[in-house]
C-alpha cells in the first residue's frame, strides 16, 4: 500500500485517460500530470555489434565505426567515460560505457587483439624504416 506524506495527493486528469496516462503523486502546490509519456529503456546488448565487414569483425559501438578497443585505448590513458563521449562529439555517455563494460567483461581478448595491434605496427614501421635506409 501506498502512503502519502500530508502534503502529496493523488492527481487524476480532467480529460480522459489514455493508456499512456498515469496517476502521480505529487506535492499539492505542484500539480503535474504526465499523459502520453513513454519511458523507453535501451537493451544494452544493441549498443556493441560486430560485423566482418565492419574493423575486421571486431566489436564496435552500433551505428558508428568505434571500435570498443579505441575507447579502452583512451580509457587506459586516463580519460574519463565523460571525456571520451566529448572527444566523439557523436557518442553518447552511454555507448561509451558500454564499450567500456563489454572491455572488463572481454578484458584478455581486447587486450591480446591491442598487443597484436602494436606489434603489427612495431613490424610495419620497421620494413618501412629498412626500405628509407636502402633507397
Amino acid at each position: 500500500m501506498l502512503h502519502a506524506a500530508p502534503l502529496m495527493r493523488a492527481v487524476k486528469p480532467s480529460y480522459p485517460q489514455t493508456r499512456f496516462s498515469y496517476w502521480c503523486i505529487i506535492p499539492k502546490r505542484h500539480i503535474l500530470w504526465i499523459s502520453g509519456a513513454r519511458f523507453m529503456s535501451t537493451d544494452i546488448g544493441s549498443l556493441i555489434v560486430s560485423s566482418p565487414e565492419i574493423r575486421h569483425g571486431r566489436p564496435c559501438i552500433a551505428g558508428t565505426g568505434i571500435t570498443v578497443h579505441r575507447i579502452a585505448i583512451w580509457y587506459k590513458l586516463g580519460h574519463s567515460p565523460e571525456e571520451i563521449a566529448r572527444r566523439y562529439g557523436h557518442l553518447t555517455e552511454a555507448q561509451v560505457h558500454a564499450a567500456l563494460a563489454y572491455y572488463h567483461a572481454n578484458r584478455d581478448e581486447v587486450e591480446a587483439e591491442i598487443a597484436a595491434d602494436e606489434t603489427e605496427a612495431d613490424r610495419i614501421e620497421q620494413e618501412y624504416l629498412r626500405e628509407e635506409r636502402t633507397a
